[in-house]
């Protein structure tokens, strides 16, 4: 039975995936199909032949046939070409191809009437004298040089050519104008009635709320919290939908992407109803090392665990006396119900995550729903007890770091605190671990505190005093370039890599490390020690940061705090590969982990999967001005890429191309029909304004040259569409070769 239920889930699987592609090429095809057919159908109403109606070019490969597929009806040809990466209609003396102009232009030219009747004439004229059999066939013998006859005469000197009236070349301008524009208008028109199905039918998504803020990030330093929503970016409109990758995520990306980082201007709505709007500059501290900027904030989840891996094993919450399951709901901690998403019904991951790290020292009490297994319709409560989470340490107490951001309205900013001052002395007594002192500060709450800060150039140092110092949560946001922060008073820190002392008897103290050592590098590397392990360390760490290369903690804005926060999730007996200086000589130490007996982590084990929303309309007319909306914006996302282009405000190297696009729709397409459909709204825009850029061999050029035509009063020189052309096919050449590499580097990660 276990074979059949394997082979059956086996079968499954592949089904899916075959719908997923079935989905994302047809859906690809007919984004370019209908590109196609503006084209073709303003051409037909204009009178010119079309020869081939074609998605995907028929161009030899090898001796690969030049089609998947192809009919003729009437007289043209349809079909599917075997390089799926546009296609084409051909029109009667119109082609793309240079090689070609001069054989198009012949076949477009007919004789005029006057030719004609010179050439009957002619031929009328032999016939008198006679002509030997093979001239019976219509063949003409040339004329001598002593007697030249007037058809002689008439062929040196021959009418005017006209073109062929069913040929693109003798329309007029304006006709050639439309059918060259039809595509890219096909293209928008489409794109808005793919996204008014898509709203018609349901858009999920993932809402603009706030599910973590990184501490010292800028989102951090406007005082932004868990909860908050995002409902508004830059001029635009307020939207209660919008959309945290598509909206918020491109935003940031376009407002730091390049080599200058500008503003962001956002509008929040706080947990309580206000509303602010913010300037938010997005931090560009890894942009160097992983290509991207971050204004700090991750998307919001629900209490559901995740279906592939619920909670980790090696963690507390994979340790309970009751076991946690997929699809499980945590509704309740310690008898209190959490938070709900108004729209959806479901409980909030960040109200439990902030309950959790109120308890880091505590064992708490989740209550889970879970599906009865005798009654599918009916849901199960079960209370599960989870111990407090001991933090993972190598025995390394580390010096305190200067502060590197103050929150807004903060303590710290009341104070006049200033980056690079350093936190010295708590009631006295000097910092000792910096990484303790969010639970310090946790224990203080609501008593007088006093503090001693550090400044550059003053000898004395700054105190200041706190009558009921406000309550500590410690949340960390487990991402590289992470900072401690103590929202109690508003400071975000660092954590110098230097040694301030080692724990006696641990792991550190009998490698032999001492204070005043230097780390430099740290790494990770584990042997899986069964099948469960290695499915487990191969799918999530082989391969991360940290694990497939150092963390470089001279030469990079990672620090000791990444490697604190790598060393909580690594799995039991990792290896940390240390490399640190003593003075000047450099030396080397392999560590594991061990719990500490006294120090918690708020992190407990769990894996949460994502909040969606619904964005539905209850009528056509709603979806429509939704579609408008959705394809305004998605040009407005295309155009302001193209500008950061040309102001070289964009790394060339972010660019993708067919490998990208066909992921991306597949992963759109696995999410249902009205996220493929708003995929193809994007992929509709981005190949209306890209086709109409004036590149020769693209619609854009096409359309210079008629200007031009249009200008001038005569074609532009096919010598010089010719050359031109062949430098714009070059060029287009180039790019795609270009953004296939940056798809197969970004695909095997190099």
């Amino acid at each position: 039975m276990e074979f059949c239920l394997l082979a059956d889930s086996s079968v499954g699987s592949t089904l899916v995936l075959l719908w997923t592609i079935f989905k994302v090429a047809a859906g690809l095809g007919f984004v370019i199909f209908v590109h196609e057919l503006g084209h073709f159908l303003v051409a037909k109403a204009c009178g010119v032949k079309c020869e081939k109606f074609y998605v995907g070019f028929d161009v030899p490969i090898w001796k690969l046939p030049r089609t998947l597929c192809k009919f003729q009806r009437g007289e043209t040809e349809y079909g599917i070409g075997i390089i799926p990466l546009g296609g084409y209609v051909k029109m009667l003396g119109q082609d793309d191809n240079p090689a070609n102009y001069q054989k198009e232009a012949e076949r477009i030219r007919v004789a005029t009437t006057d030719e004609q009747e010179t050439a009957e004439s002619a031929t009328t004229g032999h016939e008198d004298v006679g002509h030997a059999p093979d001239e019976a066939a219509g063949t003409v013998p040339a004329p001598t040089d002593s007697a030249p006859t007037d058809s002689a005469e008439a062929a040196a000197e021959p009418g005017e050519i006209e073109l062929d009236p069913r040929s693109f070349p003798a329309k007029r301008v304006w006709q050639r104008m439309a059918i060259i524009s039809a595509g890219g208008i096909m293209n928008l028109i489409f794109a808005v009635v793919f996204a008014a199905i898509a709203y018609r039918i349901g858009v999920s998504y993932t809402p603009c709320v706030v599910g973590g803020v990184a501490m010292g990030s800028p989102a951090w330093e406007q005082g932004w919290e868990q909860g908050d929503q995002i409902i508004g970016i830059g001029n635009q409109a307020h939207n209660e939908h919008l959309r945290f990758t598509w909206d918020l995520a491109q935003s940031v990306y376009a407002s730091g992407g390049g080599r200058t980082v500008q503003p962001l201007k956002l509008t929040v709505r706080t947990r309580d109803g206000k509303q602010r709007t913010d300037e938010v500059t997005a931090s560009t501290e890894l942009k160097e090392l992983f290509k991207f900027v971050s204004i700090g904030v991750r998307p919001v989840a629900t209490t559901v665990l995740a279906g592939e891996m619920p909670v980790w094993k090696h963690r507390v919450a994979g340790q309970t006396k009751i076991p946690f399951q997929s699809a499980d709901r945590i509704v309740a901690i310690d008898g209190r119900p959490l938070e709900r998403d108004p729209q959806t019904g479901k409980y909030w991951a960040h109200d439990l995550t902030r309950e959790l790290a109120n308890k880091v020292d505590q064992a708490v009490v989740l209550t889970v729903e879970r599906q009865a297994e005798k009654t599918p319709e009916k849901k199960d409560r079960i209370d599960i007890r989870v111990p407090p989470a001991p933090i993972v340490q190598l025995g390394l107490v580390m010096e305190m770091g200067p502060i590197r951001s103050i929150q807004r309205g903060s303590l710290a900013e009341k104070w006049e605190l200033q980056p690079d001052d350093v936190l010295y002395k708590v009631n006295g007594v000097e910092v000792d671990d910096p990484l303790r002192l969010p639970q310090q500060f946790a224990a203080l709450a609501g008593q007088a505190v006093q503090l001693e800060f550090k400044r550059q150039g003053q000898s004395e140092p700054l105190q200041v005093a706190v009558d009921a110092l406000p309550k500590e949560s410690y949340l960390p946001f487990l991402g590289l370039g992470a900072k401690i922060g103590l929202e109690s008073i508003g400071i975000s820190y660092a954590v110098r890599p230097v040694v301030r002392r080692v724990l006696p008897s641990s792991p550190a103290a009998t490698a032999g490390m001492q204070a005043g050592d230097e780390l430099t590098s740290v790494s990770f590397s584990h042997a899986p020690s069964g099948a469960e392990d290695r499915l487990v360390y191969e799918k999530y760490f082989e391969g991360q940061f940290g694990y497939a290369k150092p963390m470089e903690l001279k030469t990079t804005p990672i620090s000791w705090v990444d490697v604190h926060h790598s060393l909580q999730t690594a799995l039991p007996e990792t290896k940390i590969k240390l490399k640190y200086l003593r003075g000047t000589e450099e030396k080397k130490a392999t560590l594991v982990g061990e719990p500490s007996q006294d120090s918690f982590f708020p992190i407990r084990g769990f894996n949460f999967g994502g909040l969606e929303r619904t964005c539905r309309t209850d009528s056509w007319g709603t979806a429509v001005a939704l579609g408008f909306r959705e394809t305004k914006e998605r040009l407005g996302s295309v155009g302001r890429t193209l500008s950061m282009l040309l102001k070289r405000d964009l790394e060339v190297e972010n660019l993708g191309g067919p490998v990208l696009i066909a992921k991306i729709a597949g992963d759109e397409a696995a999410r249902g029909i009205p996220r493929l459909l708003i995929f193809l709204t994007f992929l509709s825009a981005n190949l209306a304004i890209l086709n109409f850029l004036p590149i020769p061999a693209l619609d854009g050029g096409h359309m210079v040259f008629l200007i031009v035509e249009g200008v001038i009063r005569r074609p532009v020189p096919e010598r010089v569409q010719g050359i031109l052309t062949l430098v714009g096919v070059a060029c287009l050449l180039a790019l795609m070769v270009f953004v296939l590499y940056n798809d197969i580097t970004r695909l095997i990660g190099l």
